[in-house]
């Protein structure tokens, strides 16, 4: 577990008013060729078939959430699926240092897209129904994206089981 999140989450849980119940660190890589580097969260396409507007979501986007989601069941299983209670919810995204930038520029902050909304956004879908009922149930929020190192991509994310205080 982050302590540098654990430190943000407990204010958040008391301000809430809420009691942890659980938290749950899980990493996922990403530096398969299956799904090479991070994305964020994708509008929903419309064409037309038959004269007819129908509305889908891009393959790209429902590769990485289909990504996310098996890695996390493999990880965690499905055993909080049925949680009803509140959650909050942290993601760090760690992406890799490019090729073209210079040694100089090692843990330079990542100011680039995907924006930490739309990477929060597709992992909160992806895991509709494996970390919790719904993601509606998702209290608070700690995005981040983590300054760029390393040769590969991967999540952190921490999900929290909470409880009102009593």
């Amino acid at each position: 577990m982050n302590e540098y999140i654990r430190q943000m989450r407990e204010p958040m849980l008391e301000y809430l008013g809420l009691v942890e119940i659980e938290t749950v660190c899980t990493r996922i890589p990403y530096h398969t060729t299956e799904m090479p580097e991070i994305i964020g969260a994708m509008r929903p396409r419309m064409d037309t078939r038959g004269g007819h507007p129908h509305m889908h979501t891009h393959p790209k986007h429902q590769k990485a959430m289909d990504y996310i989601a098996r890695r996390y069941k493999e990880y965690r299983g499905t055993i909080r699926s049925n949680f009803n209670g509140p959650v909050v919810f942290c993601v760090v995204a760690h992406r890799h240092m490019p090729k073209s930038w210079s040694k100089k520029r090692k843990g330079e902050q990542d100011t680039v897209k995907p924006d930490t909304s739309n990477i929060v956004k597709l992992v909160e879908d992806a895991l509709n129904g494996i970390a919790y009922r719904d993601d509606s149930q998702i209290v608070g929020e700690i995005p981040m994206k983590a300054p760029r190192v390393g040769t590969f991509d991967w999540l952190e994310i921490e999900v929290t089981y909470c409880e009102a205080m009593k």
